[in-house]
C-alpha cells in the first residue's frame, strides 16, 4: 500500500488508487469511501506481517528551504492473525508540505480499532529550531510528540507535530 503519489493532508482520491495500483496484485481490491483511507478485505485467513513507516515532517524555516529538515517517521511492525472477509482501513502518511508535521501510517479493523500505528515526524516550522525536527517515537514525548493514539502539538516557532490515529 502506498500513498499513491498524493501530497498534503487529505490522501489520495480513488484515481490516484486505481492508477497507482493497475497492474499489481491490489488493483481493483481497494475502496476509497472517504478520502486518504483505503478500504481492504483480507482474501485469506493467515498471519500476516506488516510494516509501517510514518513520514517525514516537512522542511521549514522559508517552507521550501530543505536545510532545516523534518523529523524521520516511526517504523513498526508485528504480525497478525487475520480473517478472511475482514475489513480493514489503511492510511498511508504523506510527507509534510511547509511547515506540517509528516503523516502517520495507520492499520486498523473496519471498526477502527488499531492494529499498527507508525508515528510522522514533526516539522522545524517557519522559526527553524531544532524542536520541530523530532524524529517520531514509540515512547511518550513530552515536548511535542503525540501519545495514546493523539498527534502532536506545536512548541513555539517550531512547525507542528505528526499525525495521530485520534486526531491531528
Amino acid at each position: 500500500f502506498t500513498n499513491a503519489g498524493a501530497t498534503g493532508r487529505l490522501g489520495p482520491t480513488q484515481i490516484q488508487i486505481d492508477a497507482n495500483y493497475s497492474g499489481t496484485n491490489l488493483a481493483n481490491s481497494v475502496t476509497i469511501n472517504t478520502q486518504g483511507v483505503q478500504e481492504w478485505t483480507v482474501p485469506s485467513n493467515g498471519n500476516y506481517i506488516i510494516e509501517a513507516w510514518g513520514a517525514k515532517g516537512g522542511p521549514g524555516k522559508g517552507q521550501n528551504d530543505t536545510s532545516q529538515n523534518g523529523g524521520k517517521g516511526a517504523y513498526m511492525k508485528g504480525k497478525f492473525s487475520l480473517n478472511a472477509g475482514q475489513a480493514l482501513k489503511i492510511i498511508v502518511g504523506q510527507k509534510g508540505l511547509r511547515s506540517g508535521g509528516g503523516g502517520g501510517t495507520f492499520i486498523a479493523t473496519g471498526a477502527n480499532t488499531a492494529l499498527l500505528v507508525a508515528g510522522g515526524g514533526a516539522s522545524p516550522g517557519n522559526g527553524g529550531g531544532t524542536g520541530g525536527t523530532m524524529n517520531a517515537v514509540i515512547t511518550v514525548n513530552a515536548n511535542n510528540g503525540g501519545s495514546n493514539g493523539n498527534g502532536g502539538s506545536s512548541i513555539g516557532n517550531t512547525g507542528a507535530g505528526g499525525g495521530g490515529f485520534l486526531n491531528n
